[in-house]
């Protein structure tokens, strides 16, 4: 295993590395003392098994994937005649549904984080300049299904105006890489501060232009104004210091609850945002595009069509059977 990481270090990401890093110290803990030899299919149906309790079932496919990885090097390496995962079983998974908000429901999930409800004890300790910003950061998310890293690492260079038509440029995620983790040659990349780093996005189609509202427009840049931003300053930050996944979660609940919404992730909008431009007749080329994704079956598994939806379409074929008539 040790060895794989290695060879591989130099064509993945940071994080990525760090994410296989961790599923090898999983795999290590159930069969890391064997043998190359002594692998069977078996072998690795155990180690599934050994590993699933207490981890979602995804996991353990990924774990099942991560050693099927390391066995095919073996074999190429010439250190083993041929794959023992071949003879495995993979083992099932099935993804949890995602649940989306309703229409109209994200725009009471900004307000409330504009105006949250009055506490006794608030731990957030948010300003009024605060609850502009996660308002914001909130409508973002679902007018423009943009991924998280990619809304956090938000500078005013990115706010440009094609053709008439304002929106935001995509170049950049922002990443929290280990001190010690090295960065790739052929990853382009710009340190921030600490630990965090703007890198390229997840895929070359992640590279795109989303349009955005008007409104969107000038709150964005009337933020910037107010924190006076540099073009190449991140807009979205807390005490000067880029966002993480865990702040932004605390006052995306805190959001819902004021709001008496259900909870849903913060992920979920990307879900609702490719949902709705599936619903306005966009074609798929555009979906895609604007989602970043490269083949319109990935944009298909964001996309939930509602029973209202699918009923009036179909009351539109009937139309035409009808007509023909």
């Amino acid at each position: 295993m040790d060895r794989w990481l290695k060879t591989i270090a130099a064509n993945v990401k940071p994080r990525t590395l760090e994410t296989y890093s961790s599923d090898c110290n999983a795999i290590r803990s159930a069969i890391g003392g064997m043998k190359l030899d002594r692998i069977t299919g078996a072998t690795i149906e155990s180690m599934c098994a050994t590993l699933a309790e207490g981890r979602s079932s995804k996991t353990i496919h990924n774990y099942y994937i991560r050693a099927q990885q390391i066995l095919d090097a073996a074999v190429r390496e010439k250190l083993i005649p041929a794959s023992p995962a071949l003879a495995a079983i993979p083992p099932r998974y099935e993804s949890a549904p995602t649940r989306i908000l309703g229409p109209g429901q994200p725009s009471r999930a900004a307000q409330a984080a504009k105006q949250p409800a009055k506490r006794k004890w608030d731990m957030l300790k948010d300003n009024d300049d605060d609850h502009e910003m996660w308002s914001l950061m909130f409508d973002l998310a679902f007018e423009t299904g943009m991924r998280q890293g990619e809304r956090f690492a938000l500078t005013t260079k990115a706010l440009t105006t094609k053709d008439g038509v304002h929106g935001i440029q995509i170049r950049w995620e922002l990443q929290r890489i280990a001190p010690k983790a090295r960065i790739p040659n052929w990853l382009r990349s710009r340190h921030l501060t600490g630990q965090y780093w703007l890198v390229q996005p997840k895929s070359k189609h992640g590279e795109r232009f989303i349009p955005l509202s008007n409104q969107t427009w000038l709150r964005l840049w009337a933020l910037a104004g107010r924190r006076q931003c540099k073009p190449d300053q991140l807009i979205f930050t807390r005490h000067g210091q880029p966002l993480t996944n865990s702040v932004e979660l605390r006052r995306w609940k805190r959001a819902l609850q004021d709001a008496e919404l259900p909870y849903v992730t913060m992920r979920s909008a990307r879900h609702f945002f490719a949902t709705h431009l599936a619903e306005t007749g966009a074609p798929e080329d555009a979906r895609k595009a604007m989602m970043g994704h490269a083949k319109i079956t990935t944009t298909a598994g964001y996309t939930h069509w509602t029973p209202e939806t699918l009923a009036a379409l179909a009351g539109k074929a009937r139309a035409a059977v009808v007509s023909l008539n």
